[in-house]
């Protein structure tokens, strides 16, 4: 799937293991965003894209750059096409490519994908209550915050709270 010309989005590949591995154990990644619990091993990642490539209620794309080179990942879980909905996922995990607008443009192709051409009635998407930049890309995209869920995650010591935020179709369609 085409990006823009300065990065684009495909299937995870067994060459990708090594930067996933690098960007899913990064303690940023793991502390600030909650995106993952890190101590993954090459073989978990290994075998994360396997089952991902196979997965029918999941599609993961890794964000790659010019060259070629994995600076992230995003993808659509837990489809349900009864139900017309998706979780919407999105991590730029290297470092240099965060704040440059990536995330945002990822984020509205993603929509589009899934309201113009899988139909989707609505998505949903999560957040660390301390991420603050995933919760402003997330209301830029048009999310509402639907929900504060408390105490989800033991990160650093302590529990932290997630925010979940939603968007209809129709709110797509009115941006």
């Amino acid at each position: 799937m085409q990006a823009n010309p300065e990065y684009r989005l495909r299937q995870p590949e067994p060459a990708d293991v090594e930067a996933l591995y690098l960007y899913l154990n990064d303690p940023w990644i793991v502390s600030e965003a909650g995106c993952f619990s890190g101590g993954l091993a090459h073989a978990d990642v290994s075998e994360w894209i396997d089952s991902q490539r196979r997965s029918k209620d999941d599609f993961v794309w890794v964000i790659t750059n010019m060259e070629g080179r994995c600076i992230g990942h995003c993808g659509l879980y837990h489809i349900n096409s009864r139900n017309g909905s998706a979780e919407l996922v999105l991590c730029i995990g290297d470092a240099d490519s965060r704040h440059q607008g990536i995330g945002e443009t990822v984020g509205r192709i993603l929509l589009r994908y899934s309201f113009a051409q899988l139909n989707l009635h609505r998505l949903r998407a999560q957040a660390m209550k301390a991420n603050v930049v995933a919760a402003r890309l997330l209301h830029k995209l048009g999310f509402s915050q639907e929900a504060g869920l408390r105490e989800v995650t033991f990160r650093d010591g302590q529990f932290q709270d997630w925010l979940v935020f939603g968007i209809l179709q129709r709110e797509w369609q009115s941006l």
